[in-house]
């Protein structure tokens, strides 16, 4: 069977830093979270850091014995090798689809789809589909769609027609779109930020960059968040970053910090999670996963 080749690449630092567990990155096709801990490689596949200082650092912090660390796998050089990448989700599971008309007052209209209703080419209609920029997420880090048919109708109205987003303006603010049902129903998106009135409902407990069937209870108020990067998720699977600079010399000499430098060498600054060695920058492979 031919194995299937990854969605995208990112640097390592960049997974340690930026894009780690429960943070929203942009593939070439698709939007997708960041799997947790539990999806990454065994550690067999893994490239094992020896740094001393740093574990005994984690140690004390974590009250740990022995803590390990591992760099994220680089992208494969060879062909023939298996192919061991971090596994991401598909999400948000909400797009807007490419519209031709634009009208003379700049104003335009396109549909909000699930991606349930998409084809096998991820498509609706024929036409290519951009995952919408809206999320919502509570004070404890879970992260989830906007239920945009509860939004315009409220919780009692079980109406599915479709749904439309409405621009009124070309700076992409809130107050300019509103989002319509075929039915008639519409509401301005702006009210999707006003938390007295708890307009996206209460949480879920979603947590997508676990995957399938990985909720748990919780209580608090959804609230909206608009952008690409969301790292409060992390802080219910307890992962922290923890960085360190260190200057490598040409010898087996190693001094922490950025404010020595010696005759053999330049300051380099290094992160211990996201580089096993100094001067090496791999890209990381990344494998999409589907949630149902």
């Amino acid at each position: 069977m031919t194995e299937k080749k990854a969605h995208g690449q990112i640097r390592q630092g960049q997974l340690i830093t930026t894009y780690g567990p429960g943070a929203l990155i942009d593939l070439p096709k698709d939007s997708a979270i960041i799997g947790g801990l539990e999806t990454w490689p065994q550690k067999k596949d893994l490239d094992q850091i020896t740094e001393p200082r740093l574990t005994d650092k984690l140690r004390v912090m974590t009250g740990v014995l022995a803590p390990e660390l591992y760099a994220p796998p680089p992208a494969r050089t060879d062909p023939g090798a298996p192919n061991v990448g971090i596994r991401v989700w598909r999400f948000p599971e909400w797009f807007v689809v490419h519209e031709d008309s634009v009208s003379a007052e700049k104003e335009r209209s396109r549909r909000l789809v699930h991606r349930k209703s998409l084809d096998e080419k991820g498509r609706f209609d024929g036409r290519e589909v951009v995952a919408t920029r809206f999320v919502r997420a509570c004070p404890k880090g879970h992260i989830d769609d906007l239920d945009w048919w509860r939004f315009v109708h409220g919780e009692d109205n079980n109406c599915k027609r479709q749904l439309w987003l409405d621009e009124h303006g070309t700076s992409g603010d809130l107050s300019e779109l509103s989002v319509r049902c075929e039915c008639g129903a519409r509401r301005n998106l702006y009210e999707a930020a006003e938390r007295e009135t708890k307009p996206l409902g209460f949480c879920q407990g979603r947590r997508p960059w676990l995957g399938n069937d990985s909720n748990e209870d919780c209580n608090q108020p959804s609230r909206l968040n608009e952008g690409k990067v969301l790292s409060g998720c992390r802080k219910s699977r307890n992962v922290f970053m923890l960085m360190a600079s260190l200057v490598g010399f040409a010898g087996d000499e190693v001094l922490e910090g950025l404010d020595v430098i010696g005759d053999a060498g330049l300051r380099f600054p290094h992160f211990l999670w996201g580089y096993p060695t100094i001067g090496r920058q791999h890209t990381h492979p990344l494998n999409r996963r589907q949630l149902c």
